[in-house]
């Protein structure tokens, strides 16, 4: 919680629903009345007036913090008792980002990710959550064939640390590369090509940027002036804000 308008002090666990009582909301006063047309205190309205976001801090601020703090830990996660999709006994320990936070247990997870290998997956290590690459989740993709498809020829020709550059950071996944007779000749930097990856060499290629990220940078530059290598310091920081273990060279 805050202490006074500027001290910030640890916030306290609260365990007696104080957390979703947004009562006191209603009990702070509100921006200064005027009075026959003025304030008592005009420098205060005029402050109001001018500067909206005045008004929102005083008097919403610490409901958004608490909030986003909720967030950052296990919210809603705590009440569950069994995994929501395969009722597994035990509280799930993964959940995703880019799918509106769904908890879920690690099998689920891979069952949910089967088409999006590239989805921002966090695990709960019994005090906070932290990223999960695709890889290590087990997690991997498989050109040339249809979804769900695997290759009976990929030990071939895999790829086991394939970097990824998405919009969402920079992954690792296991990259199957399709030997067999539906490829034909098609060369491994055509196969990713057809998954709408860019490879990064047409030789032996084991890093690639997704199109979805390369049109956003495009976007980016066009209207942004940005430039590709603060692109790529946004995605490293989108991978790993505190680069506390450092992102994979791509």
């Amino acid at each position: 919680k805050y202490g006074g308008e500027d001290n910030f002090v640890a916030l306290e666990d609260e365990q007696d629903g104080k957390d979703n009582d947004f009562s006191d909301a209603e009990d702070m006063p509100d921006v200064p009345a005027a009075k026959n047309g003025k304030s008592k205190d005009p420098r205060t309205r005029n402050a109001f007036t001018r500067f909206p976001i005045l008004a929102w801090a005083y008097k919403f601020r610490e409901f958004f913090l608490r909030e986003v703090l909720r967030l950052d830990g296990r919210a809603e996660a705590l009440e569950l008792m069994a995994c929501p999709h395969c009722q597994k006994d035990g509280m799930p320990d993964y959940h995703c980002l880019d799918c509106c936070r769904a908890e879920l247990c690690h099998k689920c997870t891979i069952l949910w990710h089967k088409y999006n290998p590239l989805h921002s997956i966090q695990r709960w290590n019994g005090q906070f959550y932290e990223n999960v690459e695709p890889k290590d989740l087990g997690l991997s993709i498989q050109l040339s064939h249809r979804p769900g498809e695997t290759c009976d020829m990929r030990a071939l020709h895999t790829v086991e640390n394939f970097t990824v550059a998405h919009t969402n950071g920079v992954k690792v996944v296991c990259m199957h590369f399709c030997k067999c007779s539906l490829a034909g000749d098609v060369p491994p930097y055509v196969q990713l090509l057809r998954w709408r990856l860019w490879p990064a060499t047409c030789r032996e290629p084991e890093s690639a940027a997704t199109f979805k990220a390369l049109d956003f940078f495009h976007r980016l530059s066009l209207f942004g002036k940005l430039n590709g290598y603060d692109f790529v310091c946004a995605l490293e920081a989108a991978t790993d804000g505190a680069l506390t273990k450092g992102v994979v060279d791509f």
